[in-house]
C-alpha cells in the first residue's frame, strides 16, 4: 500500500499541473488506474486515503446514543430485552429494530465487539449475583422455597466417516452420508424432592419464550401453596417479561 506523500505527489501533478493520470502513472512508476482511483477519491472527499472519509450514520443520533446508554447501564443485557426496550421511545423503528439490526449497531455504529460484549458481561456478574441475592434475603426462610431451573439443547446431526483409497496423484472422491434431526430445547425445574416439570419446545429458547417456560413450569407447582413459592414469586414480581424490579425496590422501601 502507498503512503500518504506518495499519493500527495501524484495528486500535485494531477491537479495543480494538469498533468494526465497516465503519465503520471509512468513517472511514479504505478499503475494508471491506481492514479485515476487517487485522484477521483480526492476529487470526492478531499483526501487520498480511504480512511479520512466521514462516516455518515443513516440512523438518528437519538437512537444511538439510547442503545449506547443501555448497553453501559446494562452490561448483562440480553438483545430481545433490548429490542422490547427500542419499542417504546421509538415506535416508528419498530419494524426496522429486529435483532440483526440492533448487532449492526453494536458492530458497526458504535464499535462494540462481541469480545467487548461478553468481558463487560463477565465482569458483571459478580455484581448481579450479588444483588439478586440482596433481593431474595428479604423473603428466603427455609429450603422448601427454592425451585432450581435448567435449560438443556441437543441438535441431532449425524455424519458417519468413510475412507477411500486413490491412485497417486489423484483426489479420492467419496459420498458421506449426512443426516439432519430435530433440535430440541428442554426446561426443567426441580426443588428438594426432585423434579417436580419440564417442557420442550423446538429450537432453541428466546429470552421471551423463556420467560413464558418458566411461569408456565413454575408457577403451577407453587399454586396450591401459601408457604412456599408462590409468595416468593409474587414479591418478585415475576411475569411473562421477567422481574420487575419496581416490586423490589416497593418492598425494599417498607421495610
Amino acid at each position: 500500500m502507498y503512503g500518504s506523500e506518495f499519493r500527495w505527489r501524484a495528486i500535485v501533478l494531477n491537479y495543480a499541473y494538469a498533468v494526465p493520470c497516465e503519465r503520471v502513472a509512468r513517472i511514479f512508476g504505478v499503475a494508471g488506474r491506481s492514479d485515476r482511483r487517487w485522484y477521483a477519491l480526492y476529487k470526492e472527499t478531499g483526501h487520498v486515503n480511504p480512511g479520512g472519509r466521514v462516516k455518515k450514520s443513516n440512523y438518528a443520533p437519538e437512537l444511538l446514543d439510547y442503545i449506547s446508554g443501555y448497553v453501559k447501564d446494562h452490561p448483562a443485557f440480553y438483545v430481545e430485552e433490548l429490542q422490547v426496550e427500542l419499542r417504546r421511545p421509538f415506535q416508528e423503528l419498530q419494524t426496522g429494530l429486529s435483532p440483526s439490526t440492533i448487532l449492526q449497531f453494536l458492530r458497526f455504529e458504535l464499535g462494540l465487539y462481541r469480545n467487548v460484549l461478553e468481558r463487560r458481561a463477565r465482569e458483571a456478574v459478580p455484581r448481579e449475583i450479588e444483588a439478586f441475592v440482596a433481593k431474595l434475603r428479604c423473603w428466603y426462610r427455609y429450603p422448601e422455597q427454592l425451585l432450581f431451573l435448567d435449560e438443556t439443547s441437543k441438535n441431532g446431526l449425524d455424519s458417519m466417516r468413510r475412507y477411500a483409497w486413490s491412485k497417486k496423484g489423484t483426489r479420492a472422491i467419496v459420498r458421506v452420508p449426512f443426516a439432519r434431526g430435530k433440535w430440541v430445547s428442554i426446561l426443567a425445574a426441580c426443588d428438594v424432592r426432585g423434579f417436580i416439570a419440564w417442557k420442550t419446545t423446538r429450537g432453541n429458547f428466546t429470552r421471551i419464550k423463556f420467560h413464558q417456560q418458566v411461569i408456565e413450569v413454575a408457577m403451577p407447582a407453587y399454586v396450591n401453596s401459601d408457604t412456599t413459592g408462590v409468595k416468593l414469586f409474587r414479591h418478585c414480581g415475576y411475569a411473562a417479561a421477567g422481574l420487575n424490579d419496581d416490586v423490589f425496590r416497593m418492598d425494599l422501601d417498607v421495610m
